[in-house]
């Protein structure tokens, strides 16, 4: 009998963010009887930790800080931790994981390397180039979708998009009176959300709800504050409940500045929730035009209106995006995708 596969998930942190849920829905999806997986965190981050240790999963946090000593304190753990579980194969989520996982691969040069970089670009020029002159000691690139492959990647690689938890039991939750807006993502500069409060100080007396939070949520509230929005707008910080929050809203908002493949935008699909996008290139190629409405920023207040002037129009575009992400963005489709290519790795 085949002995299981040792796979290692690295990861710069365990926050509430996309690519941390798809670590966990990953794990939590992963054939238990071919592969041992665990989890290492970079950062001391904790959202996901204990959802992990629910699911037996072995998760340990390096705890790194921004100091040099910290650095190889964390190369150090990370080494021991590998040679204790005797990792074959390591899943580099995100820039700094990515960084890591490939000096563990010149202390252990039997390692096989996978990264995902989980976004559409890198955030400084600096990093695009450490990805490009690393990219030989990675064994392989994953993209979320074609379009993402960059000149800093891997030679070899793969697109595999996201994928969801599609719910098992599917309530028809009855939607808030008031017309209501949602917008989902951790609140930071990459998502936008300033953006929204400024554009809700102009629109007519529609509700706002941001799920999330991050480092922007201090700002973003005192933002709220000084334009009178509070009526209006509610921060709802975290929340376990945000398909049902979808079903009660009438409209989600995603003013993104760049994306990969967000978890959001296909959970407001499955939850049949007209879209209003930014028109990067990301969602362009994501949401078709008979699918939702992906514009540019200048269009966003025109965009509202559109929706809630017409509305049986945007539920209808609705209804096609719920189609196509319930048949191509399973995420048991998207885990056993992911467990072929560890074993094709491994065998290679």
């Amino acid at each position: 009998m085949q002995s299981k596969i040792n796979l290692l998930h690295l990861i710069t942190g365990l926050g509430c963010g996309g690519a941390e849920k798809m670590v966990y829905q990953l794990c939590k999806y992963s054939d238990k009887t071919q592969f041992n997986i665990s989890v290492v965190s970079i950062d001391d981050t904790d959202y996901f930790f204990s959802k992990l240790k629910k699911l037996q999963i072995k998760v340990s946090k390096l705890g790194l800080k921004k100091n040099r000593i910290t650095f190889l304190n964390g190369i150090l753990s990370l080494n021991k931790f590998i040679r204790k579980y005797k990792i074959q194969i390591i899943h580099a989520h995100l820039f700094h994981a990515m960084m890591m996982s490939c000096v563990m691969k010149l202390l252990n040069p039997k390692l096989k390397i996978i990264w995902t970089g989980h976004n559409s670009r890198m955030i400084s020029l600096w990093r695009s180039l450490i990805a490009f002159l690393t990219r030989r000691i990675r064994t392989h690139d994953i993209h979320l979708q074609t379009h993402l492959q960059a000149w800093y990647n891997a030679i070899c690689s793969s697109t595999i998009p996201n994928g969801i938890e599609f719910p098992k039991i599917i309530e028809n939750n009855q939607k808030f009176k008031e017309f209501t807006f949602i917008s989902v993502g951790s609140l930071e500069e990459q998502k936008n959300h300033i953006f929204l409060i400024e554009l809700f100080s102009k629109i007519d007396n529609y509700k706002l709800l941001i799920v999330g939070s991050g480092p922007e949520e201090k700002a973003i509230q005192n933002r709220i504050n000084e334009l009178g929005l509070m009526d209006n707008i509610t921060l709802l910080g975290h929340r376990d409940d945000v398909y049902r929050l979808m079903q009660k809203s009438h409209c989600f908002l995603f003013p993104s500045l760049w994306e990969g493949l967000p978890l959001a935008i296909l959970e407001s699909g499955h939850a049949k929730l007209p879209i209003i996008a930014s028109s990067i290139i990301s969602l362009q190629n994501l949401i078709l035009k008979d699918e939702g409405y992906v514009v540019p920023f200048n269009q966003f207040e025109e965009a509202i209106y559109s929706v809630v002037n017409n509305y049986a129009d945007a539920e209808e575009k609705a209804k096609r995006f719920y189609e196509r992400v319930k048949n191509d963005f399973d995420i048991l489709t998207c885990a056993r995708d992911h467990e072929h290519l560890y074993r094709f790795l491994l065998n290679d």
